[in-house]
Formats: structure tokens, sequence, C-alpha cells
């Protein structure tokens, strides 16, 4: 039967140090080589990212995924976890077209800080099993960022950003103002990359998810149409009821009448 290092030689990938680094108060050397393949973890709104002369405004949620040889440097404070593994002895036993497919930095979410803190805490774990469970966390972690490099064609963290504000504020009102500073890019670069990479403007987009809630929210309550309206973001009932129309061919009454609201307990 093998025993766990043995096994544990048969892992990939292979980490060889995990920390919490605060570059506050730090001298940091203008740029770096990878060594190693390295994931990241960003704590907050600061800085910027540059890989290979392309550079990412930092924000919390963030995860940095970088590949051996990469040129990195990173302006202003910042606090992330960082984890610097290898697959194989010679950084060569992985799937060139897995690694390949995620960017260097996009936007994972608040999870992502717990699960590289449980990472870190089973790396300097004694137990036995610590360091096969860790190994396990850790290409989930690397699987979970692939899935939603590709799942998401790999929209760039700025646009996740932006996104994920649109879906939780869809009630407000949202200018594309707001969006510049909640991504660190001016107005007219964040509408650029939003429509790159979404095919759809963040107005268009947006417009789109209201009528969706309100969709929902025709088929699962008794809210007047004129409630709902409101509710979702739009300016009045007439201006919902037209959009509607023209969106899914039919109006909202008639769409009600075709679904019963289910029960609400």
């Amino acid at each position: 039967m093998e025993t766990e290092s043995a096994l544990e030689e048969k892992m990939y990938p292979h980490i060889a140090i995990i920390r919490l680094y605060n570059s506050r108060g730090k001298v940091r050397p203008p740029f770096r080589i990878a060594g190693y393949f390295e994931i990241g973890v960003y704590l907050e709104d600061s800085g910027t990212l540059t890989v290979d002369g392309k550079s990412y405004p930092l924000h919390a949620g963030d995860v940095r995924f970088i590949r051996p040889g990469m040129k990195i440097s990173s302006s202003q404070d910042f606090s992330c976890y960082s984890c610097y593994f290898s697959f194989g002895s010679q950084n060569t036993d992985y799937d060139p077209h897995i690694v390949g497919a995620i960017p260097p930095l996009l936007h994972y979410g608040p999870q992502a800080v717990e699960e590289i803190r449980n990472i870190m805490e089973l790396f300097y774990s004694t137990e036995p099993g610590s360091k096969l469970k860790m190994n396990a966390l850790l290409l989930k972690m690397l699987s979970d960022v692939y899935t939603l490099s590709v799942g998401k064609t790999a929209i760039p963290a700025a646009v996740r950003l932006c996104i994920d504000y649109l879906e939780e504020n869809y009630g407000e009102h949202i200018t594309l103002e707001t969006l510049g500073k909640l991504s660190g890019y001016v107005p007219l670069h964040i509408l650029r990359l939003f429509r790159e990479s979404t095919g759809q403007t963040p107005h268009e987009y947006l417009c789109s998810y209201r009528l969706l809630q309100a969709k929902k929210l025709l088929c699962t309550t008794y809210d007047s149409i004129n409630d709902i309206a409101l509710a979702c973001g739009f300016h009045s009932a007439s201006h919902f009821q037209k959009l509607f129309q023209k969106r899914f061919g039919i109006t909202p009454n008639r769409f009600r009448k075709t679904t019963a609201p289910l029960e609400l307990w």
C-alpha cells in the first residue's frame, strides 16, 4: 500500500509556498519573471497588475493566475494570498490547452478568499492526510477558475465586476460613469471593453437582465405591472410594457395570464 508521501509525489500540482503578502512598506523590484505557476487572491481594491505588458486594475476577489516565464509588475500597495506551485518536477506535466485558457486576472468573487485560506491552513498542517486534501482543494480551485474562464469566455476582471454590479443593483439607476469608477477605467474605455467581451453595451445588458427579472416576478408574484416595472429599474409601466413586448413578442399582462403565479409561503 502506498504511503501518503508516495501518493503526494503523484499528485499535481505541488505547492512550493503559500502565504499572505502585504506590500505596504516593502521595497519591490520594478518587475520579476515568474519561476512557478502562481494563483493569488486579492483582498482589496487597490493597485494595478501588469503581466507581459498588459495592465489590469485590481479588485477584491480577483484571482491572479501566472505561468512560469511571465513578466510581472504591480503598482501601489496591495494585499493578497499567493500560492506558488509546479506541475511535476520540471513544470511540464500539465495540459497547455487548459492552463493557457486561463487569463492572468479574472474576478472569482469573495469565496476565493475562503478557499485559498483553507489551502494555506492545510499546507502548514501536520495532520495525516492534510497534504492530499490540500492538493485536492487546489485542483478544485484551478478547475473552477478554468471553468469560469471558458464558461464566461475569459471575460476580463473589470467587465466581470461590472456585470456582477449590474446584476446585483439592476433596480437602481446605473450610469456609465458609475461603472467607470467601479472598474478603474474611463467610461468610454469600459464601454468598449464591455462590448468586446459580451457583444452588448452595459445598457443593453442591463435592460435584458431587467426584463428577465421582471419575467420571473410576473410568474411568481401577484405584484402589479407598475410595481414590477419600478422594482426592476424601469422608468414607468408603459416603458416597461413596450420593451417587454418588443423582446418577448407578448405583453406583460398576456404573459401573466398564460403562466399562473406560484404559491408563496
